[in-house]
């Protein structure tokens, strides 16, 4: 009777440990999911939310998606010092190195949608290293635009507006 009534202490014992580390887990998981929804966005962030459109983009998406489908080759190419990348393949597959995470953070949201779209992607340092039979859409910067317009002509070109980080990227689709 007496060894009964201590297995069932130990038993109530270990219950309560057991409940009090889940506890604790789940509030922690809790603080810290809290902590990176509703801090300051910044492109460090595991939770990249800071890169949501503040514009439109269903016609670019739709365009995008028109102009790659028959394209063979590179689909969409960034263009730009902070845009660029060393080897595409690395944003493949999370996680994105630390070297190349200013240049994804730059082309947020706009490369979720290309990934969406299973495009083939590249990217320079410059537009005048944009080939003369350029890709079918190409990403830059405000400081390109005006380059970039007269460079590719044909294309219809896209202001796209992050919601949060006040970037504005320029896509041009060659529809």
């Amino acid at each position: 009777r007496h060894a009964g009534a201590a297995a069932d202490a130990a038993d109530a014992a270990r219950l309560a440990a057991a409940l009090l580390l889940l506890s604790a887990a789940g509030v922690h998981t809790g603080a810290v999911v809290a902590g990176e929804v509703y801090d300051e966005p910044a492109p460090e962030d595991s939770l990249p939310g800071y890169a949501q459109p503040g514009s439109e983009m269903h016609a670019v998406v739709e365009n995008m998606s028109v102009a790659i489908t028959a394209n063979g080759g590179t689909d969409v190419l960034y263009v730009g010092e902070g845009l660029a990348v060393g080897d595409e393949a690395t944003l493949a597959q999370p996680p994105v190195p630390e070297a190349e995470q200013d240049a994804f953070a730059r082309r947020l949201p706009f490369a979720w949608y290309v990934e969406r779209a299973d495009a083939e992607t590249s990217s320079v340092a410059a537009p005048d290293a944009v080939p003369d039979s350029a890709p079918p859409v190409v990403v830059t910067t405000p400081e390109y635009r005006g380059t970039l317009t007269r460079q590719l002509t044909g294309y219809e070109r896209y202001q796209v507006d992050t919601g949060l980080t006040d970037r504005t990227l320029v896509v041009f689709v060659n529809v």
